[in-house]
């Protein structure tokens, strides 16, 4: 994990063993111990620290429904202190019907700066907006949820997610974040080769100890254009705007942006990503 201009710069070192056993083509259950070092480049300033955690998953897949649950234990090693928790990670997909499916995804666990940056994106789509990551060394315990649907019939699509993060500190409680993230996507197809979509990205931060609250929200407006097999075109309208009590967070920016994209064709629709599809369908 780099850093432009931070002492933060640090290398993850990751490691697992698990035993699988399958009671069926689509029911597994495994027994599962990880260990991830976390080595900073400035280690004086930014202590190294590890995690372990060993849990049994069970995983089950059927025509319409998909469902992971991660049960076990975790262990925070600090210099001169150790901590422990229960794990907890549950992720839930149900087609409710030929064009519409729901998702649910829960947990409990340690993390930090780097997990939390992948978990966003996986829960709300990579895209263009800044993501909300608080740049800190320290490792936290991390609580979250969300809630996605999926609509999809003939040439249009609509994806809605609702997510919850709770993040506390073990060593700097001064950075404890509650935050709240609100993602929308309108598609239309217009044509064999061009697509409409309006998105929307909402984010509240409040800071438990000094009482700072912020949200920003940014809209936007992008036409696809699939010129060829593998060159498109992408015209982009974003306003972006902050409000906060904190007067250095109250902001409006316009931004106009034209892509030109050249490769394979599957391309992600902007927005929140669409949750995964249980069965043979996915």
């Amino acid at each position: 994990m780099n850093y432009q201009i931070s002492p933060l710069d640090s290398v993850i070192l990751s490691g697992g063993v698990g035993i699988q056993h399958e009671f069926s083509p689509g029911t597994t259950l495994s027994l599962d111990a990880r260990d991830d070092s976390v080595r900073f480049s400035n280690d004086q300033l930014n202590p190294d620290y590890a995690r372990q955690e060993a849990f049994a998953r069970f995983d089950t897949k059927g025509s319409r429904t998909e469902f992971d649950i991660d049960l076990g234990y975790s262990r925070l090693r600090l210099p001169g202190a150790n901590d422990s928790l229960p794990l907890v990670r549950i992720e839930l997909t149900r087609r409710v019907s030929a064009n519409s499916t729901i998702g649910l995804e829960l947990g409990h666990d340690y993390s930090d700066g780097a997990d939390s940056f992948r978990l966003v994106q996986a829960v709300g789509g990579a895209n263009l907006n800044t993501q909300p990551i608080v740049a800190a060394a320290a490792p936290f315990v991390g609580t979250y949820g969300t809630l996605g649907w999926n609509f999809k019939y003939a040439r249009t699509a609509l994806n809605l997610g609702a997510s919850y993060f709770q993040d506390r500190y073990q060593t700097d409680p001064t950075l404890d974040n509650e935050r709240t993230v609100i993602d929308a996507l309108a598609a239309r197809q217009i044509s064999p080769t061009m697509q409409l979509a309006l998105t929307e990205y909402l984010v509240h931060w409040h800071f438990d100890t000094a009482d700072q609250s912020a949200t920003t929200t940014d809209t936007a407006l992008q036409l696809t254009w699939h010129v060829g097999t593998h060159l498109s075109f992408f015209i982009s309208y974003y306003l972006a705007k902050g409000s906060s009590n904190v007067p250095a967070f109250v902001y409006t920016e316009n931004r106009v942006w034209l892509s030109i994209g050249y490769g394979r064709a599957a391309e992600a629709a902007p927005g929140p990503a669409p949750l995964r599809l249980p069965g043979p369908q996915q």
